[in-house]
This record gives structure tokens, C-alpha cells and sequence, in this order.
């Protein structure tokens, strides 16, 4: 969550409309709410689907949504300003209708993911607080009923951070190597990607959120 936010400012300080894609995994089972759930509502919930097994670590992010439990999942986050949108995507409804777009044809090519399809609206709506993956939305990616891929944003100064999460139990491990990764990237910037890692002011940045705000009960415990 720091560093999708510490990649978010420095773009917007550059000003420069470059795509960036990222992925990441995580070393403990997970949860990630919507940036306006309530927490105790969500800790409850968490306890009471673990019961014997330890509570996941959880985590407020900076975008919306609801409820992501991580582990099994393949997370990525895009940065992005509006103006890299085609002109009938640039509202929240189409960018995530036009990412989730791309995100099917990188999908649809690898093992496992034939069969794959978009939900339209009205059949569901953006926003809702709910667990994510129980609960499908507008352009949700769903196979074989079951959703496998959503997402949220959060808007700042034309700019704007996509985080989202692919899940399946039976192709997951797929999903983990560097040439999915690759392959989805490329669908999302329309050309091969330069690989890099944080400069070291954006790892610093990441660092001071991290600290400050997304290890911190004043920030996951907000509401």
C-alpha cells in the first residue's frame, strides 16, 4: 500500500504520463479493506471466518471497495494519468471497463482462463462493501461463475491509482511467474515494459508511509 501510494505522488510530481504497472505478493495471509470500511465491522468478520487459525494481517487501503483477502492471489497495481484513457473511458466506470478489458485479453491467452468474461452492468455496481470476491461489480472478471479478478481506484489531480487482484485456486501458481506478469503488462501499457525498481525517492517515501501511516492504528482503525 506505501509504495502504490509513493508511486501515485512521484508520478504526479513528474507530471509525465507514463504507465507504470506493478506486482507484489505478500508474506502473510492478508486483508486489504476499502479505504471507507469500518474496521471493527471487518475485524469481526475476519475472526469469525478464521476461528482456529490466526487473525490476517489488515490493512486500509488508499483506493476504495471492500474486502480483499490476499494470499492466493496474484495483486498488481497501475499508475496512470486520466489522459492515457481512450476519451469513452475516462470516467470511473469506463477506466475500469477499459483496464479490465486488457486485463482479459492478456488472460484469456494463458491455460486455464478460457471461458473468461466481463460482467456488465446492471447485473452488478461499483462500490458496494462487501467481500470482493463473494460479491461481484460492474467489469468484474468472472470464469465458470465464480469471480476471478477485481478492483478499486482512488483519483487525485487527474491522476489515478488502479489496485487489483487475480484469484484462482487452480491456476494461481501460474499467475506467479515473471512471464504472466510480463504478458499482462504488456496488455496494459501496449508496448514492453521497462523493467525497474523503485528509484530510491519513491522507496524512501514508501518507507515514511509505511511508518507513518499504513503500520499504524490511527490510519487502519480511522473508522
Amino acid at each position: 500500500m506505501a509504495a502504490d501510494e509513493a508511486l501515485l505522488r512521484c508520478a504526479q510530481e513528474r507530471g509525465t504520463p507514463q504507465l507504470i504497472a506493478r506486482f507484489y505478493g505478500w508474506d502473510r495471509p492478508s486483508v486489504s479493506m476499502g479505504y471507507f470500511l469500518k474496521y471493527s465491522a471487518v475485524r469481526a468478520a475476519c475472526e469469525g471466518a478464521t476461528r482456529d487459525v490466526a487473525t490476517p494481517f489488515l490493512v486500509r487501503r488508499p483506493t476504495g471497495g471492500g474486502v480483499v483477502r490476499h494470499g492466493q492471489d496474484m495483486t498488481y497495481s497501475l499508475i496512470f494519468h486520466q489522459d492515457w484513457l481512450p476519451n469513452d473511458a475516462r470516467d470511473e466506470a469506463g477506466s475500469y471497463r477499459w483496464v479490465h478489458g486488457l486485463l482479459r485479453d492478456a488472460l484469456i491467452s494463458m491455460p486455464g482462463f478460457e471461458g473468461l468474461n466481463a460482467l456488465p452492468p446492471p447485473q452488478g455496481q461499483r462500490g458496494k462493501i462487501t467481500d470482493c470476491f463473494t460479491q461481484p461489480s460492474a467489469y468484474d472478471l468472472m470464469l465458470n461463475g465464480k469471480k476471478i479478478a477485481g478492483a478499486a481506484q482512488r483519483r487525485s489531480k487527474g491522476w489515478i491509482l488502479h489496485q487489483g487482484s487475480v484469484f484462482s485456486d487452480v491456476i494461481a501458481r501460474s499467475l506467479a511467474t515473471k512471464q504472466s506478469r510480463l504478458k499482462i503488462a504488456m496488455a496494459f501499457a501496449g508496448q514492453q515494459p521497462i523493467p525497474r525498481d523503485l528509484t530510491p525517492a519513491e522507496h524512501q517515501l514508501a518507507s515514511d508511509l509505511f511508518t507513518t501511516r499504513y503500520d499504524t492504528d490511527a490510519w487502519n482503525q480511522k473508522f
